[in-house]
């Protein structure tokens, strides 16, 4: 078992991370301010992936997609939602 980093970007697109466990969602330095998605993996590869977005306080989210963590990262928090997979996905 291995654990992988996912910087976020901050901004409302689709980003992919690794499909296993979430360990831990939080930013990589105090000063950065961007999350990071930390998940662990079987190898260096995630066998599956989820799609997620990073939302400000306060911004519309759709509704069914579901809140995996936040992170405060001064003066922000940033949530992070994931997309409900589909049979098309």
């Amino acid at each position: 078992m291995r654990v992988l980093k996912w910087p976020l970007r901050l901004d409302e697109s689709e980003q992919k991370v690794g499909g296993g466990r979430i360990a831990l969602i939080d930013t990589q330095s105090a000063n950065s301010g961007q999350p990071v998605v930390w998940t662990l993996e079987a190898g260096y590869e995630p066998e599956s992936y989820r799609t997620v977005r990073v939302y400000g306080t306060g911004q519309a989210i759709p509704d069914d997609w579901g809140h995996v963590g936040s992170v405060n990262a001064p003066p922000f928090v940033w949530h992070i939602f994931e997309k409900p997979v589909t049979s098309g996905d």
